[in-house]
């Protein structure tokens, strides 16, 4: 808000006249929305938390805000919704923090599991110039990633110079994997590293 005041002394009068008019003046700016995550890159270790920040700033508040998941299967999963003009939505408002020019609500994962592994979205929404909706969006990977470890491999016999096969299992880390197989005692031609796909 901006005051103009005028002062002037008429030459036959004592008394100052003053005269006073205010303007306001709103800075308008389109909304912009980010998603920053607590993870340094879209890799996340398995069993860590994760906290996802989104967060909505324009140059007239943001009266909206959304975080979805996407798994990848074509359904997105809403996390929060969160608008300023629906009166009968108070439940969000205890979880989303408003600023003057902002919006921001925290996710947390407290234990990352693979189910976690998909995009996250925020999106928020405000009036810019001349009151014009203006929508804007981040999105955030996430890939859950844990140490690659043998889940499953069993002994087994076999009949001598017969050809064999063994199954095992793998989890966790990112493809490819390299497998080293050597047999105890053995000579260089026993063994071998053989990538898997």
């Amino acid at each position: 808000m901006y005051d103009c005041t005028g002062f002037n002394r008429l030459p036959d009068s004592s008394t100052e006249k003053k005269t006073k008019e205010s303007v306001e003046v709103i800075v308008v700016k389109d909304v912009e929305a980010t998603l920053t995550s607590s993870s340094t890159s879209d890799e996340v270790d398995f069993g860590s938390e994760l906290n996802l920040t989104c967060k909505v700033e324009g140059g007239r508040t943001p009266f909206f805000l959304l975080v979805e998941f996407d798994d990848g299967s074509n359904v997105v999963k809403t996390i929060i919704e969160y608008d300023d003009t629906d009166q009968s939505d108070t439940d969000q408002s205890n979880t989303v923090t408003r600023e003057k020019n902002s919006l921001e609500y925290v996710h947390t994962i407290d234990t990352v599991v693979y189910d976690n592994n998909g995009s996250y979205k925020c999106t928020g929404k405000n009036k810019a110039l001349n009151n014009e909706e203006k929508t804007n969006k981040s999105i955030k990977n996430a890939v859950v990633v844990k140490d690659v470890e043998i889940a499953q491999m069993n002994d087994f016999d076999t009949d001598f110079g017969s050809s064999f096969t063994f199954d095992f299992t793998l989890n966790g880390g990112r493809p490819p994997h390299l497998v080293s197989l050597k047999k105890e005692k053995s000579t260089d031609c026993d063994s071998a590293l053989i990538p898997l796909l």
